[in-house]
């Protein structure tokens, strides 16, 4: 018969308290249940734990060597235990987090706010790249899941939207295509365009809409990030598009955004996760944390009017 779990905390109960009377009312049995549930453990074992009178039980140098060694092991299975649990009500865990750059300025701040408020135990680690590469990390396991656009639909990459980013052109104030009533894909294929670098998901959804549009535009720079593009439109060297996520913490004072019809220009945003492959309490936390984030945002959005200058400045 093998050794159970009860057995070695009925040893333990007895061992502490000296007495096989005490131990079953801790263990909740009668005096003569405990005493089988003792000689059961004994016989597996081949050894005497106890040596036993009326009034008393006192260990054996035996049960003195098995008392030391299970004590360790109980506490190390507590513990284990403890921690699992923890595990199950998200208190704790490490999360890996791949971000498009756009998401970890807009998105993950607010929910690693809320996440430390009541989450404090949860590590989090940022893997910030683009849209291709981090299908790439998802699918090998560097990352738990990831936040950004799946460009490419992928049959090992399940795929949850959870916001609409809308493109958005930034000129310079004085760029004259502003008069324009509404701004159309043909009206600013007029205008010198800075691109976002091809491997972006920004240049994707672009190149969707111009087929749509049935127009080209005139590129005379192509930048990596945000903040370049940004940096050659306040020199007055052309305009932009880029999401509306990344103007969340990127400073465009001097410069007008403006939405684009005729078609207008969304980024599917959403989290990216191996298909077959769960998530671990942790990461779903992170998941649902970011996704009310998303939700408050998208609430939060004010109508588009088309047509209508919007100055922004900080945020």
């Amino acid at each position: 018969m093998p050794i159970t779990l009860r057995q070695l905390r009925g040893f333990l109960a007895g061992a502490a308290s000296g007495s096989f009377t005490a131990g079953a009312t801790k263990l909740g049995l009668t005096q003569p249940g405990f005493s089988l549930l003792i000689r059961q453990l004994e016989a597996e074992l081949g050894v005497r734990l106890f040596d036993r009178t009326t009034r008393r039980s006192e260990l054996t140098s035996a049960g003195e060597e098995f008392r030391a060694k299970i004590e360790r092991v109980l506490k190390d299975l507590d513990e284990i235990c403890r921690d699992m649990r923890d595990l199950a009500d998200q208190r704790r865990g490490h999360v890996t987090v791949g971000a498009i750059a756009s998401a970890t300025s807009g998105l993950l701040p607010q929910a690693l706010k809320w996440l430390g408020q009541h989450y404090g135990g949860i590590l989090i680690t940022i893997r910030e790249d683009d849209a291709l590469p981090l299908v790439e990390c998802v699918l090998t396991g560097e990352v738990d899941f990831a936040v950004g656009p799946l460009v490419t639909p992928h049959e090992l990459i399940s795929f949850t939207q959870i916001l609409d980013d809308p493109l958005i052109c930034v000129f310079p104030e004085n760029d004259p295509v502003l008069e324009a009533a509404v701004l159309t894909w043909r009206l600013i294929s007029q205008r010198p365009y800075i691109a976002i670098m091809r491997q972006s998901s920004v240049h994707h959804v672009v190149r969707h809409a111009l087929n749509i549009a049935k127009v080209e535009l005139d590129t005379v720079y192509e930048v990596k990030t945000v903040p370049a593009a940004i940096s050659l439109v306040k020199a007055g060297l052309g305009f932009a598009i880029m999401p509306d996520l990344s103007l969340e913490n990127v400073a465009i004072d001097g410069l007008v955004r403006r939405e684009i019809v005729d078609p207008p220009a969304l980024r599917s945003v959403g989290i990216l996760t191996k298909k077959y492959k769960s998530l671990t309490p942790a990461a779903d936390t992170v998941v649902q944390a970011l996704t009310q984030v998303a939700h408050d945002r998208s609430a939060n959005a004010p109508v588009p009017t088309h047509g209508i200058q919007q100055r922004k400045s900080g945020t």
